[in-house]
């Protein structure tokens, strides 16, 4: 068994830094671990550059001798930020879709195709699993702040899916027939863990859930 494992989460929450260091941690327990960032995309369509990329790092992956791929977004974050385009919040604080929304949502199916395609084929058996990484608003603006970059009201209707606070990946997940990761949420209180705290927390959550049988051991 192979494992697709992906950090998802707003700008800032860290999942860069966590991704790096759980391939240290796999790999000191002797582990063969892949990790994957994406490129800054060339094609104006920013989710098309991404797909591909990602097409690569799956090939690479399958074509390769590494038992873990660890991922730095995966296609829930295509879901979440073509949810967010051009969308809002009503005065109920409920989110509303713009139909715009809609279209780029109906462009990720083509990637849900290829992904179960992938499952269906591989003759190893693959486990597919997504956590949340998230942190309360005021960590996230001062690192955003930090790295210069602007924050602007999508930051935050894309917050408020990753936090599960008004309209919930799962629900996304359920509306779109999404059902190709299974999904595992933690949320990150960074006042009271440190970096390595919370790295030791998903990594002693992955050997739990993912790495159960004696081929990872």
């Amino acid at each position: 068994m192979r494992t697709i494992f992906t950090l998802e989460g707003p700008d800032g929450c860290g999942k860069t830094n966590h991704t790096n260091m759980l391939k240290d941690k796999f790999e000191r327990d002797g582990i063969s671990t892949l990790v994957f960032h994406h490129n800054k995309p060339t094609n104006p369509n920013a989710y098309l550059d991404f797909f591909e990329q990602r097409k690569k790092i799956f090939t690479e992956f399958l074509n390769s001798n590494n038992k873990i791929l660890i991922m730095d977004r995966n296609i829930y974050s295509s879901i979440v930020f073509s949810a967010t385009f051009n969308s809002s919040l009503n005065k109920n604080n409920e989110f509303i879709f713009n139909s715009d929304s809609y279209t780029r949502l109906n462009e990720v199916k083509e990637e849900i195709e290829f992904i179960n395609k992938i499952k269906e084929e591989t003759k190893e058996e693959i486990y597919f699993n997504t956590l949340v990484i998230n942190c309360e608003n005021s960590i996230l603006d001062e690192r955003m702040n930090k790295r210069g970059e602007q924050i602007t009201d999508r930051d935050y209707l894309v917050r408020n899916i990753y936090n599960n606070t008004n309209f919930s990946l799962s629900k996304l997940r359920e509306i779109y027939e999404m059902n190709i990761i299974d999904f595992e949420y933690i949320y990150v209180n960074y006042v009271s863990q440190t970096k390595e705290e919370f790295s030791t927390q998903i990594y002693n959550f992955l050997r739990s859930q993912i790495l159960r049988t004696e081929e990872y051991i």
